[in-house]
């Protein structure tokens, strides 16, 4: 039996991808494994994919063959899910490549979460797996990648109408449970794009009034903070709620008891509630304190915005992404709205962002199509030697421990250990 080795000391983003070039895959068809792994959840999806073109603007290629979804806490690892879809999938060989998006910082291709006993190491789940190449990414910066499948005239809202300079940088930020920026670079204009993390959703929140000045420093107390606040402590779903208890407490007299009520006993689902009955047309009922809540995040979300492509100039492209904007689209939309006018009040600089094409992102998918497309991406980086590996019941690989020990030299498997349960991954003749 002779293994075959991938190819993985290049990086596969570091060809041209997205300009209408071929990815030449000698295969017949390979399949693609997807993931979106979050604190709660874990979402996959396999793809078959055969030789075709990608372009910007399109979905990558692939045939969805089985996606699921899985609640983390009735699994003991990552791995324990991945080996479970792919015996669930019907598939007869393992993924050539896979990427996922996961809750986190990554580093060295492998991240640990907080709020769970987990790690999930790239160079771990080839190996144990089979997967010729897998990579990690933060989920936002999968759907950094996503935005690069956008069919913007079906799928974005445009709140600035510019030219869009080909090669120029691409820059995202996307309120929802929290604020995730990330920006992507090309090296030519025929170059692809390359999507990179960013904390700025933890840069400083600048209050643009009187009233904003108060509420820093009711923020500052509540978080235990002595000179600041991070802006996404006003830009997001919690956010909200924050906001709200400062602004019913300084303007008693504007919050309507009822939505107070529901406000108290909304739990994780506040910000809806408050963003619901902020809009004077069909909240029902009306409150002013929650109007009053909506107009800062609409004001510190521009500002936000106009700051980040003050840093990145994103004449690429501006995206607005995440929950909460198309949610609320009628306090971003319009040249005099209060986020409009917070992302144009750059000083000196206005007329800079002038220049930068602004659009809100109604997908709801970018980050799983993201991740689509680095899988897809990979491939090319795989040796057409490579040979996909079939996928055995652990009932079956017994005779094989043996066999198998003997080629863990090759890296892409190892012999079994008294955890693996659930399957083995080996070579196909």
């Amino acid at each position: 039996v002779a293994l075959k080795k991938p190819n993985t000391e290049q990086s596969a983003l570091a060809r041209p991808s997205h300009s209408m070039e071929a990815y030449p895959i000698n295969h017949k068809t390979v399949h693609v494994l997807v993931g979106d792994c979050g604190g709660t959840n874990t979402r996959l999806q396999l793809y078959a994919v055969e030789d075709q073109k990608l372009a910007r603007g399109l979905r990558a290629p692939g045939a969805l063959v089985y996606e699921k979804q899985y609640l983390n806490v009735e699994h003991g690892s990552f791995d324990d899910i991945v080996r479970a879809f792919l015996l669930a999938s019907g598939t007869t060989e393992a993924p050539t490549t896979a990427c996922f998006g996961v809750a986190g910082p990554v580093e060295a291709n492998a991240v640990d979460f907080t709020n769970r006993n987990w790690r999930i190491d790239g160079a771990e789940l080839e190996k144990t797996l089979g997967i010729a190449k897998v990579r990690l990414i933060n989920d936002f910066v999968a759907a950094g990648y996503g935005l690069l499948t956008l069919d913007e005239e079906k799928e974005c809202v445009t709140l600035q109408g510019a030219p869009r300079v080909p090669g120029a940088p691409i820059a995202c930020v996307g309120a929802g449970t929290g604020l995730g920026e990330c920006f992507s670079t090309a090296t030519t204009a025929d170059a692809p794009y390359e999507t990179y993390p960013s904390e700025g959703g933890h840069s400083e929140f600048i209050p643009r009034n009187a009233v904003e000045v108060e509420l820093l420093e009711y923020l500052k107390k509540k978080f235990d903070q002595k000179c600041r606040v991070s802006v996404e402590r006003v830009v997001s779903g919690p956010g909200l709620a924050s906001m709200y208890e400062f602004y019913s407490s300084r303007f008693a007299d504007k919050a309507h008891p009822q939505v107070m009520k529901l406000v108290e006993a909304g739990g994780e689902m506040k910000g809806k509630v408050i963003a619901t009955h902020g809009k004077r047309d069909g909240a029902s009922p009306f409150c002013q304190v929650c109007e009053m809540v909506m107009g800062t995040f609409a004001s510190a979300y521009g500002s936000e915005v106009g700051s980040a492509a003050l840093k990145w100039i994103p004449l690429g492209g501006m995206y607005v992404a995440g929950g909460l904007g198309p949610k609320n689209q009628y306090l971003l939309k319009g040249d005099d709205s209060a986020f409009m006018t917070a992302f144009r009040d750059k000083g000196r600089l206005s007329p800079l962002l002038a220049r930068v094409p602004l659009h809100l992102v109604l997908a709801e998918d970018i980050g799983q199509r993201g991740a689509h497309l680095v899988s897809f991406r990979m491939l090319e980086d795989v040796s057409t030697e490579f040979k996909p590996i079939a996928i055995v019941s652990s009932k079956q690989h017994d005779w094989l421990t043996e066999l198998i020990g003997k080629f863990c030299a090759c890296e892409l498997v190892r012999p079994p250990r008294a955890r693996d349960t659930d399957m083995l991954l080996v070579h196909s003749s």
